[in-house]
């Protein structure tokens, strides 16, 4: 440790605030919205016979097929 005591002899105390960090902004509920259209999605595809796991990523063949089949409700952009 006598090879480290240059640089201790010479470093600050670390100061950690207590106070609680602000929260992420919030994106106007966009994640939201996504989470409901992809269970739209979801309950579409099992609907009309797509082998859909309820969890997980849905396969872009299947989220097309969906606003092919329903133009009025779009994929929300993030």
């Amino acid at each position: 440790m006598t090879a480290l005591k240059p640089f201790t002899e010479k470093s600050r105390e670390r100061v950690v605030s207590s106070a609680a960090r602000p929260a992420a902004a919030s994106s106007s509920g966009t994640s939201s919205a996504r989470a409901n259209w992809l269970a739209e999605v979801r309950e579409w595809a099992l609907s009309v016979g797509h082998k859909v796991s309820d969890r997980g990523r849905i396969a872009q063949e299947i989220r097309d097929a969906y606003v092919k089949a329903n133009p009025e409700k779009p994929e929300p952009t993030a």
